[in-house]
């Protein structure tokens, strides 16, 4: 698996991406539960990129059901977005 920071318990800011390493699985539904245990999203259909970009920063927990009925669990960690003010510098 595949994510746009390749490892999910480094910081991730707008977007997570997936991929399977074996050809064999294909993701059928995409979870993302808040540290509460809500679950904030749901995907059932096709998909490349899962937006957070409007979640607060904090640890998130990633669940992904294959099509092979195997359920594999990630640890999200979502950072702030720093904007830079150029007239500070």
């Amino acid at each position: 698996m595949k994510a746009t920071n390749s490892n999910y318990t480094k910081p991730v800011q707008d977007f997570i991406s997936l991929k399977l390493n074996q050809q064999k699985n294909n993701i059928s539904k995409v979870s993302i539960f808040d540290y509460s245990g809500k679950e904030l999203i749901s995907i059932n259909n096709s998909f490349q990129r899962i937006d957070i970009s409007s979640f607060s920063s904090g640890i998130y927990f990633l669940q992904i059901n294959t099509t092979n009925n195997l359920i594999l669990n990630r640890k999200i960690i979502k950072e702030p977005v720093v904007h830079l003010n150029n007239t500070n510098f």
